[in-house]
């Protein structure tokens, strides 16, 4: 008769204990399956963006070339940077003539380099060139919760994000420009002035689409 209290309240106990495990477990489980669910859409978000930075990383990198070759002062230090990042593209957009001309050019002088660069500039059948927009639609979305981002990677993405916004006024400097010098009212110092314009637009284009190009490669190298 003695031994039967502990008995009963050691049975009491345990179920206790089961039934707190239970709750414990019903209560907690979609807080663990809502995190494991969003640490999969993170790293799968991830994956999107990095691939949506590389195409825009190698068709910047294209674009600033034209820039740098019909209006700006290419250089070894410049096309030794840009070389890495045509050699290491796979996607559909590769315009093998750059890398060609790219390649070309490194296996030259530096005064071979310039020599070229002077014949591009001045050929007067070249034409003026097409500037675009690039939307990137999933960065976009992944910064409206830019605070569930690594934090390192958080300034990386916005940067890149405002200077897009940057790439697109520059842009849009360039074909006004650009459209003006169809204009056969000007002339004389009025057309020169639109002519620099438009040169300074596309430099200033290329200058922006070569940070970005940087920026994209320091989150690449970050955020893995």
């Amino acid at each position: 008769m003695s031994n039967q209290a502990p008995v009963e309240a050691s049975d009491s106990m345990e179920k206790a204990a089961f039934v707190l495990l239970g709750w414990l477990l019903a209560t907690l489980s979609p807080v663990i399956a809502d995190a494991i669910r969003k640490r999969r859409r993170r790293a799968d978000s991830r994956k999107v963006v990095l691939a949506e930075l590389a195409e825009l990383k190698y068709r910047l990198s294209v674009v600033a070339y034209y820039c740098e070759m019909r209006y700006g002062n290419p250089d070894r230090p410049y096309l030794e940077k840009l070389r890495p990042v045509l050699e290491a593209y796979t996607g559909p957009m590769a315009v093998a003539s750059v890398k060609q001309k790219v390649d070309m050019l490194l296996a030259m002088s530096d005064q071979q380099i310039q020599a070229v660069a002077e014949v591009e500039r001045g050929d007067p059948s070249a034409s003026g060139l097409s500037l675009k927009k690039y939307p990137v639609p999933f960065l976009d979305m992944r910064l409206k919760d830019v605070e569930a981002l690594p934090d390192l990677v958080q300034p990386l993405l916005l940067e890149i994000h405002t200077q897009l916004g940057m790439l697109d006024q520059e842009a849009e400097n360039a074909q006004y420009y650009f459209r003006l010098t169809f204009d056969s009212s000007l002339t004389g110092d009025n057309r020169d002035r639109v002519e620099g314009n438009l040169t300074q637009a596309y430099r200033q284009y290329a200058n922006v689409a070569r940070t970005i190009v940087k920026r994209i490669g320091e989150l690449e190298a970050l955020w893995k």
